[in-house]
């Protein structure tokens, strides 16, 4: 019994470089990660290179690590070292507007009020002001960033594999425009910047297409499953961030027009 539940808490958390980061993902979706990245490493031949490039390398590496956990903070997430390489995973929200359009096809009338749009298919309309993050997951080979990029995948619950195929493009893009250079940074800033743009989402968002197959780039992650699961998913998302902030806000008073945190507020109205 204790061997088992010691394999359970195993399953739910994984160990990093002097602390322990919860994983909200299942451990599938965090072994197909890994299995991916070790995909991708075993898929290159890297160049040998001198003992002295590999130091300047690793301390390359190191300093970008340090700038970006600096920056980025609860949002970095430092992972265990694979084969005595760096990894690390970055959680990335996009700038968008204040509000988020999205749309669903549904297969039938029933399925969450849908309504008929100007195509034979049913649509389901909803709006959002917080989308789940964008997960960048690294693996730094020990010719980085002098000769290759990092290798990597990209993780979103409510994009199609063909999208986020689309932004790993983006990412090789900026990669050829500074090689040698190291390139973490823009690819974050570029992810949460300019993703919607470049997908022609600016203003609506268009879940699926569900039920066919796509084979796009291997680094890209979907974890688009039905309309009948992730419009909730979303909606939920977007709820508890509306209260989140709500609690980490002022807000004034209407009785005393005093401004207080969301979360003082239930507190203050048993004064009044």
């Amino acid at each position: 019994m204790e061997e088992k539940g010691k394999k359970e808490e195993a399953e739910g958390k994984r160990k990093c470089e002097g602390e322990t980061i919860e994983v909200s993902e299942s451990s599938d979706g965090v072994d197909e990660v890994l299995s991916r990245l070790e995909e991708l490493q075993l898929g290159v031949e890297e160049p040998e290179l001198s003992e002295q490039q590999l130091r300047i390398n690793d301390q390359l590496q190191e300093d970008e690590s340090l700038a970006m956990e600096s920056i980025y903070g609860d949002n970095f997430f430092i992972l265990e070292r694979h084969r005595g390489l760096r990894s690390f995973q970055i959680h990335i929200y996009l700038e968008a507007p204040s509000e988020i359009a999205m749309t669903a096809k549904l297969n039938s009338t029933g399925d969450l009020g849908a309504k008929i749009d100007s195509s034979d298919d049913f649509s389901y309309h909803f709006k959002v002001q917080y989308l789940p993050p964008i997960w960048l997951t690294c693996l730094l080979p020990k010719s980085y960033p002098s000769h290759i990029p990092p290798y990597f995948t990209l993780s979103v619950q409510w994009l199609s594999s063909t999208n986020i195929s689309n932004l790993c493009s983006k990412l090789d893009s900026i990669w050829r425009e500074q090689p040698g250079q190291e390139v973490i940074y823009q690819w974050v800033e570029w992810l949460h910047s300019c993703s919607l743009s470049l997908l022609g989402y600016d203003e609506d968002i268009m879940l699926g297409p569900y039920g066919k197959r796509h084979e796009g780039d291997r680094r890209a992650l979907s974890g688009i499953s039905s309309p009948d699961v992730d419009i909730p998913l979303l909606k939920v998302y977007n709820d508890e961030r509306l209260h989140e902030n709500f609690l980490k806000n002022l807000h004034e008073c209407c009785i005393c027009f005093c401004e207080y945190a969301g979360n003082d507020q239930c507190l203050v109205a048993k004064f009044h």
